[in-house]
């Protein structure tokens, strides 16, 4: 099984550091819990490889064929959404791709997407704000119309929380109020613990703040079960593979099948757009890498949130319990929590008009 080479090397680190404490115990139990990783992504590995081999032989060699879309989609000219910039940060030696729209000298509305999105899930709120702020909603590096560096090491959540850093700067502004989704929503955390000085506000769509996430993932036998697709990540070659079998099919099951189905949803052309950017050269692994990196070596700490936070959480989340909402109390000073019911994890596009309410309530507060 093509096992992710930092296995070893996690394991090396886990012994290391607890010896170095003189503690046995705890040595033993970190080798013990990479050894249980280690079986539990073979365990996963095997009923997707032969179901990924099944379909194979079914379809044929076309099964995990990327077709070639070498003329941009329509969606990329549509101007009710904004205009398309690229802004090169030296100090990351990155060029990013952002989406803007309303007036410079309104306060910044920073989006960040979550995997595996792009600049497009911001739309509604490219709209329905930017009389009042200038919105920016940036491809992360890895996506869309970014850069795509090479290698795990390039994805690590320095680099993903210093690219953030940077371009508030580079857009010219000293402070901005973040929104974010998924792993934009990790980032945001951890950028808004580590620089509080740079936001005004903060809000989080279904975006898991990383100690949270941590107490609860190995507390919550329901929450690692949801989580198997981050061990399964951690293989090498089958994840991009599945992504692009049967045309991209995956991305179709997560836009176009909202768990409420009255809820919206993508149409055929918006999830071309995805299909168009994700059959671009590295486009498959590079988000992909986002977990690989995850889960290497140690995390660096940060303080509690010192900036006034919004999570705004879809209740019937596949990805994500919602208990991790919860508890995320303890890391921040001022924290609001809002559910949303009968809503999944891309709560942006399921349920636009209720986040948009929460969130105008939020900021106008």
């Amino acid at each position: 099984f093509p096992l992710p080479r930092f296995t070893d090397t996690y394991i090396s680190h886990l012994t290391t550091n607890y010896n170095h404490q003189g503690d046995v115990t705890m040595s033993l139990k970190g080798m013990l819990t990479s050894l249980f990783l280690k079986v539990t992504i073979i365990v996963i590995t095997i009923p997707v490889s032969l179901g990924m081999l099944f379909k194979r032989i079914k379809h044929g060699s076309d099964y995990f064929k990327i077709r070639p879309r070498t003329n941009p989609p329509a969606i990329l000219s549509d101007t009710r959404f904004g205009s398309h910039h690229y802004v090169h940060l030296a100090k990351q030696s990155i060029r990013l791709h952002y989406v803007e729209k309303g007036d410079k000298n309104n306060p910044l509305l920073l989006c960040l997407h979550g995997f595996p999105d792009c600049w497009y899930s911001w739309r509604t709120v490219l709209e329905k704000f930017s009389d009042k702020y200038w919105v920016v909603a940036v491809d992360m590096r890895g996506y869309g119309g970014s850069d795509k560096p090479e290698g795990i090491n390039s994805y690590s959540i320095e680099h993903l929380v210093e690219d953030i850093r940077e371009l508030i700067k580079v857009l010219g502004k000293e402070k901005c109020t973040l929104v974010a989704h998924d792993w934009g929503g990790a980032i945001g955390w951890f950028i808004t613990c580590k620089y509080p000085e740079l936001f005004h506000k903060h809000i989080s769509l279904n975006g898991p703040h990383f100690k949270a996430m941590m107490e609860h993932r190995y507390s919550s036998w329901s929450q690692f079960k949801k989580s198997w697709y981050i061990l399964f990540f951690q293989c090498w070659y089958l994840p991009e593979l599945m992504m692009c079998a049967n045309n991209f099919q995956i991305l179709d099951v997560l836009f176009r099948k909202p768990v409420n189905p009255s809820n919206s949803s993508y149409t055929k052309d918006e999830v071309e757009l995805y299909k168009y950017y994700f059959s671009q050269k590295y486009a498959l692994t590079a988000p992909i890498n986002y977990y690989r990196h995850a889960m290497k070596g140690k995390k660096e700490d940060v303080p509690i949130c010192k900036v006034d936070s919004l999570i705004i959480w879809g209740a019937e989340d596949t990805a994500l319990d919602k208990e991790i909402a919860e508890k995320t109390y303890k890391y921040c000073e001022k924290l609001q929590v809002d559910y949303i019911e009968n809503c999944g994890h891309f709560v942006l596009q399921e349920c636009p008009e209720a986040v948009h309410k929460a969130m105008w309530q939020f900021l106008d507060h």
